[in-house]
């Protein structure tokens, strides 16, 4: 589903992901974990054809993201970090406006969007989207991400910015995608909850991949991912301020 051989991006001097060899079969969950700045949000750019690589080939269901042919775009469905959201338009307008693109009828549409609505306990309405709150948005995202039934979803930090109980809906509507055979590259920050839904983990620290396996063979005996998290990236340091 998803191939690179010596993929890499420079942004002037600095390489933000350097040498990247990856295989994702069509079903996987892969959690892309690591640090900020560490080049997870890079990859999913290059994947999706919203960069262009320095070096290297991808290829994403047979085709090179960065010429964005439309028989990829129906196959995909993208949560970037930040919604490119048209905020001028109502929630469900917005919505209706994405579906259409996807060739899907009023009907199906709207019978897809209450049940949306339903799973994340909101009510997206017609109040612009531009006055919506950061998790309302989230939230949209989300719903445009899934709405036209696609078989591979990127997903970039999609639990940021959501209370307690629409991470579980959300938790619990991904495990339904991940069991259909959906294959899904997620980042995370929230590693219980890659966890919880990921068969497979990438995890990079400064552009280079420090981990590439199987969910369940990558973890040291009696270890969890912030376990391995913290034992190859670092612990951080609890500094203390001397004006406090």
């Amino acid at each position: 589903m998803i191939a690179t051989v010596g993929l890499g991006k420079r942004f002037g001097v600095s390489w933000a992901l350097r040498d990247l060899n990856l295989s994702v079969p069509p079903g996987a969950f892969l959690a892309v974990l690591g640090r900020n700045g560490a080049g997870k949000t890079t990859l999913v750019r290059l994947l999706t054809g919203q960069l262009q690589a320095t070096e290297g080939t991808v290829h994403v269901a047979g085709f090179d993201p960065a010429g964005a042919p439309l028989e990829l775009r129906r196959l995909v469905g993208v949560m970037p970090e930040e919604g490119a959201l048209l905020e001028d338009l109502g929630g469900v307008q917005y919505l209706h406006f994405v579906g259409r693109l996807h060739g899907l009828d009023r009907d199906v549409l709207t019978k897809r969007i209450k049940e949306l609505e339903a799973c994340l306990e909101v009510n997206f309405g017609i109040l612009p989207i531009r006055d919506y709150s950061y998790g309302m948005k989230k939230k949209l995202a989300f719903s445009a991400a899934l709405l036209h039934g696609p078989r591979l979803v990127f997903l970039d930090e999609p639990f940021e910015g959501l209370d307690p109980s629409v991470v579980r809906s959300l938790l619990a509507t991904l495990e339904q995608v991940r069991d259909q055979g959906i294959t899904v590259v997620m980042t995370s920050h929230q590693l219980s909850f890659a966890e919880r839904l990921a068969t497979r983990v990438l995890l990079v620290e400064q552009g280079r991949v420090l981990v590439d396996g199987a969910a369940g063979e990558v973890l040291g005996p009696d270890e969890d991912l912030e376990g391995l998290f913290l034992r190859l990236v670092g612990r951080g340091r609890a500094g203390r301020l001397s004006w406090i």
